[in-house]
């Protein structure tokens, strides 16, 4: 007996939604892991916009490390920050 899964009216087998789920898994794995772990504060301006950084800044949300010469900023948090749909407040 070989269950089946039915998601929208579409039957697909469980192993192949195993499958196709790892296949997933694995690739956005791989995407995180292409992502330096802290960045410049240049490259996060480039990548988040250099408003949303300095609005994150100034509200407390984002942690800084200095570093002789340096500013870095943690890419997971920026990455939060970023996807979160509701940063703003509203007057």
């Amino acid at each position: 007996m070989n269950p089946t899964i039915t998601i929208s009216g579409i039957q697909v087998s469980y192993d192949r939604f195993l499958s196709d789920l790892a296949k997933q898994m694995v690739s956005l794995i791989r995407q995180e892991e292409q992502h330096p772990e802290y960045l410049s504060q240049q490259q996060a301006y480039r990548l988040f916009g250099r408003a949303n950084v300095q609005r994150w800044r100034r509200a407390g949300l984002l942690r800084i490390i200095r570093r002789p010469g340096k500013l870095q900023l943690s890419y997971d948090q920026l990455h939060r920050l970023y996807h979160n749909p509701q940063d703003y407040q509203t007057l």
